[in-house]
């Protein structure tokens, strides 16, 4: 998400509200685009721990039951795999 100034076009940015209520502390505020709300509903739509699951045997498929060489990039993207499905996995636990 790109930051917008405040006096620039564009939707401003929520600080989240501070409470002294422990349950809802973890609860943030935020406004997102509408191409971000529209992506969050396909991967709910599509079931969190599903689309997780899906990327965790790309994963594992790709480095531990292949024979193919992993270069720095490819290292990098199967990483950026695994944050993806530990964030679905959280997600999906909240």
């Amino acid at each position: 998400m790109a930051h917008e100034s405040a006096s620039g076009t564009g939707p401003e940015r929520k600080k989240p509200e501070k409470t002294s209520n422990a349950r809802n502390a973890s609860r943030k505020q935020i406004i997102v685009s509408e191409e971000e709300a529209e992506f969050l509903e396909e991967l709910a739509s599509l079931g969190l721990n599903e689309v997780a699951a899906s990327l965790r045997k790309v994963h594992d498929w790709a480095l531990y039951e292949s024979d193919v060489f992993f270069d720095r990039d490819e290292k990098i993207a199967l990483f950026h795999m695994k944050v993806l499905w530990e964030a679905l996995e959280r997600m999906a636990a909240s």
